[in-house]
């Protein structure tokens, strides 16, 4: 009940931050495969000129991945893919995005996935259907995001963009190769940030589970030393018959070890579930859900449609 209450209870904190909020929104969409519906979220947010830089470029960075994932498989459940506007919507949140950079790793990052999503640009164009945005070139591109740059003078005049560890919160490991392959379409520029409320579930419910193993050990104790006691009365009474008061006294001590048997039981029960599922809130993070549940409507008809990932 205490692990339930804490998971379950609001808290200032969660209610002041808009970006928990915006981050709920955002992965509950992409959970239910309404990948446009997340990129709708996350796009315009990027923009808000009361987050800091940090957090838009996080969010520009879910946008772009939520705009690839709805050209690779359709905005939401049951609607066509590869649809060309979710590419012009990517190219246009990337460059934004670019804007936002705050290193030459996250610069690096917002090239690489520009460069895909311009080769896909390509081959729609190439396959002749009409791509409702400007088709630019990739080094096109590469020249635009050049101009965005820091200038040299403030970038560490030792290290070059290959060189420079990707560090920050949208960046993705590629150090130490000679050749990154470019990320498909869909993937994040950034990874979603720590659940906070997660944590502090986690914690909320491992301290107590600990704090709880004290008073066990010390009912314990007490339960020892009565039952120490009663031996010794036991053995003083064990060659002539026992007094009332002896009688009485080991009566107390004999129900004084059941209750603090059945006490320490359950301190020990419910200090070790309350570690555990501390450990588990703390040691796991949020996943993807593999299945996905979503009205579905059309003329004279509707419905839910229930998809599953293998």
């Amino acid at each position: 009940m205490l692990a339930v209450a804490i998971t379950t209870a609001s808290t200032p904190a969660a209610g002041a931050d808009p970006m928990g909020a915006l981050l709920g929104k955002i992965q509950r969409a992409q959970d239910a495969r309404q990948f446009a519906r997340a990129a709708e979220q996350a796009a315009p947010a990027s923009r808000r000129t009361d987050l800091s830089e940090a957090d838009r470029f996080l969010l520009a960075g879910l946008a772009s991945e939520s705009y690839g994932d709805a050209f690779q498989h359709g905005g939401a459940p049951r609607q066509p893919r590869n649809d060309p506007r979710f590419l012009c919507e990517q190219r246009t949140v990337l460059q934004e995005a670019a804007a936002l950079a705050s290193d030459v790793g996250q610069q690096d990052n917002v090239r690489v996935t520009l460069k895909a999503v311009a080769v896909e640009l390509a081959k729609v164009v190439a396959s002749g259907r009409v791509v409702p945005c400007e088709i630019v070139s990739v080094g096109a591109e590469e020249s635009r995001l050049a101009l965005a740059e820091p200038s040299t003078a403030e970038a560490p005049p030792t290290k070059s963009a290959e060189d420079a560890p990707l560090t920050g919160p949208l960046s993705t490991p590629t150090a130490g190769r000679d050749e990154a392959p470019p990320p498909a379409i869909g993937q994040a520029l950034a990874t979603p940030r720590v659940d906070q409320r997660r944590v502090r579930a986690g914690v909320g419910s491992l301290i107590p589970g600990l704090l709880l193993l004290a008073p066990m050990a010390a009912v314990l104790a007490y339960r020892g030393r009565g039952e120490r006691e009663l031996w010794a009365l036991q053995a003083e009474t064990a060659d002539r018959p026992a007094t009332d008061a002896e009688a009485s006294r080991a009566t107390a001590l004999e129900q004084r070890y059941r209750v603090t048997t059945a006490s320490a039981a359950v301190l020990g029960a419910t200090g070790a579930a309350l570690a555990v599922t501390g450990i588990v809130l703390l040691a796991t993070g949020k996943r993807r859900s593999l299945v996905a549940v979503a009205p579905w409507g059309a003329r004279n008809s509707g419905g839910l449609v229930l998809e599953r990932r293998f």
